[in-house]
């Protein structure tokens, strides 16, 4: 929204003219770059957030692992006790670190959630919220007070001091290197096999009008290639990560790797970072002033869930929407 309104982007409507082209992408995506009889963008990267498991602590605390899929919040409290009693850390803390590890459990709310604006403020009610906040608080029971992007983390996960922690693909890299034993999760959902997928983010590409009709095309034809199932499913498959075609993201050839084959399955549900394409505002990102104190003791999930909608409208308030 914000390039958009500063930027003389390019209409890229004449991209999506075919439907077998179009209709590749989540319609999510293809909804977030719609507005005002034009399309704006070119659907692009994704991240799901994800839950890797150190598979060597979970033996030793006796969990069943290649059994034990983390189906629900339930489990996920159960394994932890599991490896709390054998004497190893389970988890850092999810209410440090941002808005990245608390935003990821509001997300498996969000069918119950009625996240918007009217009249410049959040349509969401506090009672929506407090399960947030419980889980939040709960989670701290099996904390080591890390945050889950704190070097010191990552080295005690290789190591074997910590069971779980919560992160994005892009960490797989240093866990293969370090020779970690290891599966991936999705963050768990609160009824058995129910919704999930975490807090998303979501990368987009644009063209900028140059005023010249032929430059114009040829960005659009670079840009339309870009969207192409070819290009979307060989960046899935070259660099790990998720892409915003779901025919790609789909497509058996891509679901070549256990990462891929969860990404794919997260970005079926979960929950958007923000309204991207119709509002500037990154209104989850204000979980991260509420949590900590959530986690300490000092205020209640339900005062949280007060506090963290005032901090949302505070945002609106700032950007004029």
């Amino acid at each position: 929204v914000q390039y958009k309104g500063a930027i003389d982007l390019l209409d890229l409507s004449s991209i999506y003219a075919e439907p077998e082209y179009k209709d590749g992408f989540y319609p999510a995506a293809i909804d977030a770059i719609s507005e005002d009889g034009a399309m704006w963008a070119v659907p692009f990267m994704s991240y799901v957030p994800i839950i890797f498991r150190n598979t060597d602590v979970m033996t030793k605390a006796g969990i069943d692992w290649e059994n034990e899929d983390l189906t629900s919040w339930d489990k996920f409290y159960e394994e932890c006790e599991k490896v709390k009693a054998a004497g190893i850390d389970a988890t850092h803390s999810w209410a440090q670190g941002g808005y990245y590890c608390p935003g990821a459990i509001l997300a498996c709310d969000a069918p119950n959630l009625t996240a918007g604006i009217e009249n410049g403020e959040t349509t969401l009610k506090a009672d929506q919220l407090v399960r947030t906040f419980e889980t939040v608080k709960k989670l701290e029971e099996y904390s080591n007070g890390m945050s889950y992007d704190d070097e010191a983390a990552a080295e005690a996960f290789k190591a074997g001091e910590l069971a779980f922690i919560a992160a994005g693909p892009w960490n797989e890299p240093d866990y293969k290197n370090a020779g970690v034993n290891y599966d991936i999760q999705l963050i768990p959902s609160y009824d058995e096999n129910g919704y999930t997928g975490g807090l998303q983010g979501w990368d987009f590409m644009y063209g900028v009008n140059t005023g010249d009709e032929g430059r114009n095309e040829a960005i659009r034809g670079w840009l339309k290639k870009m969207g192409s199932f070819e290009v979307q499913q060989k960046f899935a498959q070259v660099i790990g990560r998720s892409m915003l075609r779901q025919d790609a993201m789909d497509a058996p050839e891509t679901q070549q790797t256990e990462m891929l084959k969860i990404l794919a399955k997260g970005l079926k549900c979960g929950m958007n970072q923000m309204d991207f394409g119709h509002s500037s505002v990154f209104w989850t990102s204000a979980i991260a002033d509420v949590a900590p104190s959530v986690a300490n003791g000092s205020i209640t999930p339900e005062q949280a869930a007060e506090q963290f909608i005032e901090g949302i409208n505070g945002l609106y308030a700032e950007a004029g929407e």
